[in-house]
């Protein structure tokens, strides 16, 4: 029986999309433009992620 070749094959693995590093320049840009409308963006280490409601003792807590 042949030997079996890796798989994935490596130059499938060069090809792989991989995530986007977000700069705090173009995060506060897409911001100003209207791109994070009624969300709650935070940018940490490159990557944009949305942070969850905020419940009413925490809202009120910052009121």
């Amino acid at each position: 029986m042949p030997a079996q070749a890796p798989w994935p094959p490596a130059r499938l693995l060069a090809c792989a999309p991989q995530p986007r590093r977000w700069t705090i320049a173009e995060f506060h840009f897409i911001g100003e433009h209207g791109l994070f409308e009624g969300r709650r963006p935070i940018l940490i280490d490159g990557a944009i992620l949305e942070q969850g409601q905020m419940t009413p003792p925490f809202a009120c807590a910052l009121g």
